[in-house]
């Protein structure tokens, strides 16, 4: 095997937002670059995104930053393929690149790259992914209906969208999914188009040196957190609900609850009318950079999802210590394991909920323990140094073969 002096890698498109602040998608694939040059002195980056905001520059990291909006209307989202496209193609002809990526997190809105369906990648090795799991017939064919009823020119849209997804696919080498749960979704809903590729599954990871683990803080109360955007998706209604019982039997607990959101209103009415609102803190928006004092006052972290992937929040508040009691959706399963880092539980039934916390909450040793079984998940499993190293491989395996 050659050694390969240097990897300059094409990002494009890195994500519409990129940086600190937009969300966790964003924070992912600037983390992806980040480990991976702190690493390895051989390889860099040259990434193409709509908005940028970070607060450090990093070495061998170059950003092509095309739009200056924020948020974004949807002109400005079509808009950016077009401009990305263009960048692309003239970094392609001015500077020599061993592979490129689409980093964007592939799903059907923002599958497609448009270097791929015009055949501008030059013969390079392609890989997409992070992959998270597809919108597929089975869970859009109700909403397809419904278009295809009152609006069947738009059908034609959604084909081409589709049919620029799957050319995507198709000139892909390698495809790098964020669970075993997107890859099968994958292999059962595109088998014919990746059954050739390289498939790789590579999750996102925590900033472990960031969210170190502390003892849980002694208090006169027990605390719970959920972090996260208000709206009904999140279901933080039925952990209000929860609280009802467990009120019933520990006097001294109280929920502190951080985001803000479309469903924040109707959560404090919830609130009121269940007649919690003395044991319940909105704390409203909170700057990442400041999560983890939060994460260190509770002795909970619940997440009551639900529909998810794998939420950051969940993988900060384990990598604190803290034992998770979380709904059974998405891939959560895959990482969360019931038991032993905390709970799972059935989406929207608040009375499972409030036992799996109830159990926690009245066991001290069994929440230190569960808590250390979640930091040391963390350390062997999603600590970004040792996902840096598999995207690493992943390139230089590409870069050998091109």
């Amino acid at each position: 095997m050659r050694t390969i002096k240097k990897i300059n890698v094409l990002v494009v498109p890195a994500h519409l937002l990129l940086g600190e602040g937009f969300g966790s998608e964003e924070m992912w694939v600037v983390n992806i670059m980040k480990y991976i040059v702190r690493n390895y002195s051989n390889i860099s980056f040259n990434a193409i995104c709509g908005r940028f905001r970070l607060g450090e520059c990093i070495p061998r990291i170059t950003i092509y930053s095309l739009l200056n909006k924020h948020p974004l209307p949807l002109v400005d989202e079509l808009n950016f393929m077009v401009l990305y496209y263009h960048v692309g193609r003239r970094l392609l002809k001015e500077k020599r690149f061993e592979v490129i990526h689409h980093m964007f997190p592939f799903t059907f809105r923002t599958g497609r790259n448009m270097l791929a369906v015009l055949n501008g990648l030059g013969g390079k090795p392609f890989v997409v992914g992070p992959l998270q799991p597809p919108l597929t017939v089975k869970n859009v064919s109700s909403f397809l209906r419904q278009v295809r009823s009152n609006f069947p020119e738009s059908l034609k849209y959604f084909k081409l969208i589709r049919a620029m997804n799957e050319k995507t696919l198709s000139v892909s080498d390698a495809l790098v999914f964020d669970s075993k749960n997107s890859l099968d979704l994958y292999k059962r809903t595109y088998h014919d188009l990746i059954k050739n590729k390289k498939l790789v599954v590579i999750p996102a990871g925590v900033e472990v040196e960031k969210f170190r683990y502390t003892h849980p803080i002694a208090k006169k109360y027990l605390e719970l957190l959920t972090v996260g955007s208000l709206i009904k998706r999140k279901g933080i209604e039925y952990l209000l609900q929860s609280m009802v019982y467990i009120i019933d039997e520990l006097s001294n607990v109280r929920l502190r609850i951080v985001g803000r959101g479309s469903y924040e209103s109707t959560l404090m009415k919830i609130t009121k009318e269940l007649g919690v609102e003395n044991k319940v803190i909105f704390e409203g928006y909170v700057l990442r950079n400041n999560l983890e004092r939060y994460y260190k006052l509770c002795d909970i972290y619940v997440h009551p999802s639900l529909s998810e992937t794998f939420p950051l929040a969940i993988k900060e508040a384990m990598a604190l210590g803290r034992p998770i009691v979380a709904t059974k959706v998405g891939f959560t399963d895959e990482h969360v394991k019931d038991g032993v880092h905390g709970y799972l539980i059935p989406p929207r039934d608040p009375k499972a909920l409030a036992d799996a916390i109830l159990k926690l909450l009245e066991n001290e040793e069994l929440r230190n323990r569960m808590g250390l079984n979640a930091r040391k998940y963390v350390e062997e499993n999603l600590q970004w140094d040792r996902l840096a190293k598999k995207w690493y491989e992943l390139y230089s395996d590409l870069a050998e073969k091109r």
